[in-house]
């Protein structure tokens, strides 16, 4: 889902919030468990068009995440 068209879009949109990318989803090991992260792109910019982006980005992640710990 991260590739260089978003982050084309978001450059025309907003350059500076293209410093909140790459998304990021962390796996470790923590007392015998298996721990995953995810860090969501701010959805609180003052451009609506921004933050339409981010919603879209974070549903996508949120997607994978869903999936990936949905299998076995």
């Amino acid at each position: 889902f991260c590739n260089l068209e978003y982050a084309r879009e978001v450059l025309l949109i907003d350059p500076g919030y293209v410093a909140q990318m790459p998304c990021r989803v962390t796996v470790h090991a923590e007392a015998s468990r298996t721990v995953v992260s995810l860090i969501l792109l701010p959805e609180d910019h003052p451009d609506p068009r921004v933050n339409a982006f981010a919603a879209r980005m974070n549903g996508a992640l949120r997607e994978i995440l869903a999936f990936v710990l949905e299998q076995d």
